[in-house]
């Protein structure tokens, strides 16, 4: 087990690279050894595959369902909350200045009732952690800038 931990050490770095400031290193760390340890115990020689290549899936499978377990707001909240990023950042970019709700619905081909049902769907997976440090600029309306 010793001979590998190096892989484990690897995979966190990569992936906390992608992640909020919030997320724990430590638990991400924890994850990553689980997943070694199930490496160590299903690889099968028998396979042709390199034990490092095996075990860097098992490593980073085990941490992303640490992260899955870890994040309450279901995936549809964050796919819709992505695209309302998305289409939010387009059109500042566009107008040079912050939408407003009916350009916003307009954009999302929605009724501006409708834009601002989706804003309250979605205001669970804007929380900011606690922990993490505040920015100078604040959030709109349940959308982090972050």
């Amino acid at each position: 087990m010793e001979q590998y931990l190096p892989l484990v050490r690897s995979a966190v770095g990569r992936l906390a690279m992608t992640l909020p400031d919030h997320v724990d290193h430590d638990d991400l760390h924890s994850a990553g050894l689980v997943g070694l340890l199930q490496a160590l115990r299903h690889y099968d020689p028998a396979c042709n595959t390199s034990f490092e290549g095996y075990a860097r899936v098992r490593i980073r499978g085990a941490m992303l369902d640490e992260l899955r377990r870890m994040d309450w707001v279901p995936r549809t909240v964050h796919e819709k909350a992505r695209k309302i990023q998305e289409v939010m950042a387009g059109l500042e970019q566009k107008l040079g200045r912050a939408a407003s709700e009916e350009q916003m619905a307009k954009a999302l081909k929605v009724t501006v009732g409708e834009y601002n049902e989706l804003l309250d769907e979605i205001r669970p997976a804007a929380f900011v952690c606690l922990d993490a440090t505040c920015g100078s600029e604040a959030p709109r309306r349940g959308i982090s800038t972050k």
